[in-house]
């Protein structure tokens, strides 16, 4: 996004000459640079509005607007057509100290500037529009470099988006995974992912304030209960997506003249960012999902710890008032009432999760091993781990902080900055999407073959007890496998495993 890094540039010369102007003498005959620093705040103020909310430009924002309040006396003496020499009388001690303040705040604007621009994929991708729900959906069948031999279809993987970033966060993924052997569907929310992709390179963008609260969201999920509340409401609109994705499969998934014609609708795993993850882990544990989805096999939680499980403080004016109180003394019950709900609430604990009834791979940052954490931001999924009765596991790799599967730090530098790992990093910036769809596509062969990453298992035969499968008519054999590229995964990898997998060995997810 260099347009960006040309927007700063321009934005610190327009400050830098107004503050020179008293030292050189051509420039103080030109009355006209007055406005510059005006100009400056409005090209910042614009960029939030352009771009959303630029984490990096905060402190560009505040000192430019600073700076325009000073000049606001010297900008009505020029529009009054009086003289203004004395506002331009040399005072090098704060000129100095103002030149400081622009350095500092322009210098991590541009240090964290993102510089690398990764197109999204248009060749081979079909883009969805469900019109009534704002939704696009993308879908990269698969059909092109590696077709599968005629007969044997493709695996479906379905993607939900982070929030930010949206489909433009996934999209290199997405394609990670097609060259694997999955079918492989994303998708965008108008007004609701930031921003939302639409057909062609048509790209729609929320107000910047949404931008500002989902960081505040997260950052302070695992302990403010205003943002636990505001995940719950993401979260059910990723619920929402969700059913709307499986209807699209079960509708059009092996139509001959469908995107989808590749698909196997009967093997679909889910993966999903964020609120999106939390979503999914909630629903591998409900019944009713599961039995109405039987095609749904398995799912990939990327940083997804559910905020719905939280339990908020319970503070004492969350009781009624004492309806036997005098008319005043309710009165002022009611405006103490008023005040005291203004302080935040904290989150108390976490409800006991229900046993997840899908297999499941949760992929967290490093901070997974720090005891603060797994008390704190991770409990409901590590409780979620330990109560599984279907196969499960948890990896994390060191260095990996809550953004780094996705390409959030690219495109947000200062997030990836402040969101960091721990530990010394196992992956460099280039490899994590390919290392992140490289886990997701080992977790799906080892679903897919009866968890062991081997041939998958047959079913025991019911009934005559000397029933031997040297007996299966040869007009039912077993289907054949889809072809699943399994990638061997760099680096130590923290894996913790549950359910079936309580004694799985790493290196089945690793492929090492």
């Amino acid at each position: 996004m260099w347009d960006l890094v040309f927007l700063i540039v321009i934005i610190s010369a327009f400050v830098l000459l107004a503050l020179i102007r008293p030292f050189v003498k051509n420039l103080r005959k030109i009355e006209g640079l007055v406005f510059l620093p005006f100009l400056a705040f409005l090209i910042t103020l614009g960029i939030f509005i352009a771009y959303g909310f630029r984490p990096e430009c905060v402190l560009l924002l505040v000192y430019t607007a600073v700076v325009s309040l000073v000049h606001i006396p010297q900008l009505v003496s020029v529009l009054g057509g009086l003289r203004n020499g004395e506002f331009l009388e040399r005072r090098p001690l704060l000129n100095g100290i103002a030149l400081v303040f622009l350095i500092v705040s322009a210098a991590p604007a541009l240090i964290f500037a993102p510089y690398d621009e990764v197109p999204m994929a248009s060749e081979g991708v079909a883009v969805v529009p469900v019109r009534d729900e704002g939704l696009f959906i993308r879908i990269y069948p698969g059909t092109g470099e590696n077709p599968r031999p005629e007969g044997l279809k493709r695996p479906v993987f379905a993607v939900i988006p982070p929030m930010y970033g949206s489909a433009a966060a996934v999209d290199r993924l997405c394609l990670a995974l097609e060259a694997k052997g999955f079918a492989v569907l994303t998708y965008s929310r108008r007004d609701f992912d930031m921003p939302a992709f639409g057909e062609g390179t048509k790209q729609y963008n929320v107000p910047f304030f949404r931008n500002f609260s989902f960081y505040r969201t997260l950052a302070g999920v695992s302990e403010s209960g205003k943002a636990a509340l505001r995940v719950r409401s993401w979260e059910e609109t990723r619920t929402r997506d969700i059913e709307i994705l499986l209807s699209y499969i079960a509708a059009f998934g092996g139509s001959p003249d469908s995107p989808l014609a590749s698909a196997d609708t009967g093997r679909i795993i889910m993966a999903g960012y964020g609120a999106g993850g939390a979503a999914l882990s909630l629903l591998g544990a409900s019944p009713e999902f599961v039995s109405g989805n039987p095609g749904v096999i398995g799912f990939v939680s990327v940083e997804g710890a559910p905020a719905s499980l939280a339990v908020l403080e319970v503070f004492p004016w969350d009781t009624p008032p004492d309806g036997s109180l005098p008319w005043y003394a309710a009165l002022w019950e009611s405006v103490k009432r008023f005040f005291l709900k203004i302080h935040s609430r904290g989150i108390a604990g976490y409800e006991s999760p229900k046993p997840l009834l899908l297999p499941g791979l949760f992929l967290v940052s490093d901070r997974v091993t720090d005891t603060e954490y797994r008390d704190g931001r991770y409990r409901s999924i590590l409780a979620m781990l330990r109560a599984s009765r279907a196969p499960s596991a948890l990896a994390a790799v060191p260095g990996a902080g809550y953004a780094d599967y996705s390409d959030i730090p690219v495109k947000y530098p200062l997030l990836g900055f402040f969101l960091s790992g721990e530990e010394a990093d196992a992956w460099n910036r280039d490899y994590y999407i390919e290392g992140t769809a490289s886990l997701m596509a080992n977790f799906g062969d080892m679903v897919m073959a009866g968890g062991t990453g081997g041939e998958p298992e047959l079913p025991e035969a019911s009934g005559d007890p000397d029933f031997s499968g040297d007996a299966l008519p040869p007009e039912t054999p077993e289907p054949a496998r889809p072809e699943i590229t399994r990638t061997r995964v760099p680096g130590t990898i923290h894996i913790e495993s549950g359910g079936a997998w309580n004694l799985m060995p790493p290196e089945y997810i690793l492929s090492q």
